[in-house]
């Protein structure tokens, strides 16, 4: 299940962190596993309070990735878009390109081919889950 609109962040129309954290934290109660923070959400805003109120068990997830990137010379998004097609299980990225160098950078990841030491270091960080309501 996700999340996502324009309720958070710097506008007219958002919550603050004291208003938005208890939202949050129902969220993921309820089983919300996904949040859509696009920019336009809040110019960053969204994605500051959901790193405050959610919790970090991806952490060695995002660290792996990190540690591939910085050994390839490329983006974590880069490294993370060119795992996407090796496992069936996820069939669409999303991509949200604001400036054109992300959206090159997600086009060069169909050129990335990770090695199978370098998939296991980032699946090896992941702790599975079975989502909320799976059947």
């Amino acid at each position: 299940m996700s999340f996502g609109d324009t309720s958070r962040g710097d506008n007219q129309w958002a919550l603050g962190d004291e208003q938005a954290e208890p939202v949050f934290r129902q969220a993921v109660e309820l089983g919300i596993t996904f949040w859509d923070t696009a920019n336009a959400y809040g110019y960053g805003t969204s994605e500051e309070i959901v790193g405050r109120v959610l919790p970090h068990d991806d952490k060695p997830i995002a660290d792996a990735a990190q540690a591939v990137a910085a050994d390839r010379g490329v983006s974590m998004a880069r490294v993370a878009l060119a795992w996407v097609p090796e496992n069936p299980v996820v069939s669409a990225p999303i991509v949200g390109a604001t400036k054109p160098h992300p959206l090159a950078d997600a086009a060069a990841a169909l050129d990335l081919r990770l090695t199978d030491e370098e998939v296991q270091r980032l699946e090896g960080a992941y702790t599975p889950r079975t989502p909320t309501g799976f059947q």
